[in-house]
This record gives C-alpha cells, structure tokens and sequence, in this order.
C-alpha cells in the first residue's frame, strides 16, 4: 500500500480534530487544577481528583458530538462504554510508561511522550469504531 492510499483510508479530518480535542483538554485541565487550588482552597489530590472527573465529561462531549459526531440515541450506554474504554487506556499508558523506564530508563518526558504516543492512534480507532460507531 503506497503512502497516498493510506492517507485515503486514515480519516485525517477526525484525527485532526482528536487531537486537537486532546490539547483543548489537556490545558483545561492544568487550568482548572491550578484555580481548584487557587480559589476554593482544595488539597491538591481533591483538586485533581475533580478535574479528572469533568476531563472525561469534557472529553465525552468532544468526542461525540464535535470529532465523530455521533448520533446514536443511548448516549448512557455510550458514555459508560467511553469511561471503561478510557480506563482502559489509562492503565495501557501507564503499563507502557513503567516498561520503559524498567527496560530503557529514558529521560521522564520522553518516556510519558512515547507512552502516548504509542496509545494514542489505538485509542483513536477504538473510540472510533467501537465507542462512538463512526467507521467512515
């Protein structure tokens, strides 16, 4: 398969989207940590423990009504699959992440960097296909 016929089947608009989703995220969440501490005074872990908790609602809504638009009606059961998925991949990361340091002792960030990186795309085809239903 040449490259162009895998940019035709890699649904570029989607990722696009996911990952800019992902960066949208990722800075609310420091955001938010950082005024959960500023503001109402919480101890770090209730701080981050709350911002998790709205990072996968915010990550929810993203996903399915902006990156693959997702019209299925049971948007409980869509949600409750999305929350075990993402589990999922959480532990993936951090199972890839301490393999790494174990095997290869790499500097901290490039250790994160390739742990999601390496989850990332899987991540993105399963939310696609199987948790959101979008296959193009």
């Amino acid at each position: 398969m040449s490259p162009s016929e895998i940019l035709k089947v890699i649904p570029l608009r989607e990722l696009s989207k996911f990952t800019l989703g992902a960066g949208i995220v990722y800075l609310l969440a420091n955001l938010l940590v950082y005024l959960f501490l500023l503001i109402p005074h919480f101890k770090p872990e209730g701080a981050y423990a709350l911002t998790q908790i709205l990072m996968i609602a915010v990550n929810f809504a993203l996903n399915r009504w902006w990156v693959f638009k997702s019209t299925s009606p049971a948007v409980k059961k869509q949600l409750a699959f999305f929350i075990l998925t993402n589990i999922t991949f959480r532990f993936l990361d951090w199972l890839i992440f301490v393999l790494l340091l174990d095997l290869f002792t790499p500097p901290l960030p490039l250790a994160i960097f390739i742990a999601m990186a390496l989850v990332f795309p899987i991540k993105f085809f399963v939310y696609r296909t199987r948790v959101f239903g979008s296959k193009g």
